[in-house]
């Protein structure tokens, strides 16, 4: 009984370099060792005499299967994909048979590839390095630098497939391992692969080809999106939370965009009031006092470093606090692109000192709310306040400003008494704006 053995071939791939994020799969690998049909790769027959059909073959040594053997002739590949391209790498073995001729002073014989419009093309000869003529080859130069180097110059296998010349008669075979990495932005794949001999008509008892060991891998377009982690302090207004977004690769399909996403917080910690660029569709508080925006975007470019798709604008309320921003969706309205990562931050709110002046080291600014009895009205007792420079602000749970105190109305005043009748029960915010200070309470209303 036989048994059929594989010579295992280590091949060196080479590896795309691109962000350490990008998704690398491989998408076709085939040893065709398989009795199957091969229906994603095709040829055209103009005369079976030096051409053949696709169709495997076995090495007399071995039993080696193979796609061939092939003569004047193109054989092609197609693999269609349902994603989008960074780039992707080919990897094949290819088979020399017989009597190749190399280079010479007018023509060789070549093998060529043509991947997605790139083409390659070798020459290659079996003759051995006395032969004055046929002895040289552009491998692993291609043919177009006019280079030559001795016969299987650079093969990883030689007179190992079994094959031999009759004429000679010799063993005249050799196996080359060739790489190819291709940048693009298709979603199809079409590689050709090429016999171009001199003989014009060669039989396969003098020259033929074939291909061995083909792995394709593909660096599929992979996007981060991330919203950072930020302090702020109580009280500031016009206050930018930035939507961030980056992609492992750049081309068409990183140009352009449109998407919406759900951002969720606490909502007694921050208050929106718009973006910087798109618009808000949806604005809506849930039972856990979570505040959930929808945000759309057009018109977005993204880069392989971070990029501001838009910001977020609104009011810090809640102070000595942290809340996290949370991604609950983030979709590209183009039907074929996902978001690969997401990654959210948090929200941090603290008093922050400011840049001191000589009048801080000796007086702060402070207030102290009293509440009445029947939580009627709620007094502010203001200390070391200047009311030139000072504002008071009641925001809700929600963070919904209620009642706003201008510089004017308090001017002259230490004691402002505020009227909680039209207060349900729950608990507020108090914010005192005085020059660079922002202080923030809370209080509580039963009813």
């Amino acid at each position: 009984m036989k048994f059929k053995f594989k010579k295992l071939i280590f091949s060196f791939l080479i590896i795309c370099l691109s962000s350490s994020f990008t998704k690398e799969k491989t998408i076709y690998k085939e040893d065709f060792e398989k009795s199957r049909i091969y229906a994603e790769w095709s040829t055209i027959i103009t005369n079976p005499i030096w051409q053949n059909p696709i169709k495997t073959d076995i090495t007399p040594k071995d039993n080696r299967g193979f796609l061939g053997q092939f003569g004047n002739q193109e054989i092609i590949l197609t693999l269609t994909n349902k994603f989008d391209l960074c780039d992707f790498n080919i990897d094949f073995d290819l088979f020399v048979i017989r009597s190749w001729d190399g280079s010479d002073s007018t023509v060789g014989d070549i093998f060529a590839f043509n991947v997605n419009g790139t083409n390659t093309a070798y020459s290659f000869s079996n003759w051995g390095d006395s032969a004055t003529t046929y002895g040289y080859q552009s491998y692993p130069e291609t043919v177009n630098t006019g280079k030559k180097y001795p016969a299987q110059f650079g093969a990883i296998e030689k007179q190992s497939l079994g094959y031999i010349y009759e004429a000679t008669p010799i063993p005249e075979d050799a196996v080359y391992h060739l790489s190819l990495k291709k940048n693009d932005i298709s979603r199809n794949i079409k590689i050709q692969f090429m016999g171009v001999l001199k003989d014009g008509t060669p039989t396969f008892e003098n020259e033929s080809w074939g291909i061995d060991n083909i792995i394709i891998k593909v660096n599929e377009i992979d996007f981060t999106c991330s919203l950072p982690d930020t302090i702020a302090i109580p009280g500031t207004e016009n206050f930018h939370i930035p939507i961030l977004a980056k992609v492992s690769c750049v081309n068409e399909f990183t140009r352009d965009l449109s998407f919406i996403t759900k951002i969720k917080f606490n909502a007694s910690v921050f208050y929106p009031t718009g973006l910087t660029k798109g618009k808000i569709i949806d604005n809506i508080v849930d039972d856990n006092f979570n505040r959930i925006l929808t945000i759309q975007c057009d018109s977005i470019n993204i880069s392989e470093s971070n990029s501001v798709v838009t910001e977020i604008i609104g009011t810090i309320l809640l102070g000595d606090s942290i809340t996290p921003l949370v991604f609950e969706n983030f979709i590209w309205n183009n039907a074929s692109l996902a978001v690969d990562t997401l990654i959210n931050g948090s929200l941090q709110t603290k008093a922050c000192a400011m840049a001191i002046r000589r009048v801080q080291l000796f007086k702060s600014p402070e207030f102290y709310l009293i509440s009445s009895l029947l939580n009627r009205e709620i007094s502010i007792a203001l200390s070391n306040v200047d009311l030139s420079y000072t504002t008071i602000s009641i925001y809700n749970s929600l963070g919904i400003e209620l009642k706003h105190i201008n510089s004017e109305e308090l001017e002259g005043k230490n004691l402002i008494k505020i009227s909680t009748e039209e207060f349900s029960s729950g608990y507020y915010y108090c914010i005192l704006a005085s020059g660079f200070n922002k202080i923030s309470k809370g209080f509580m209303i039963i009813k």
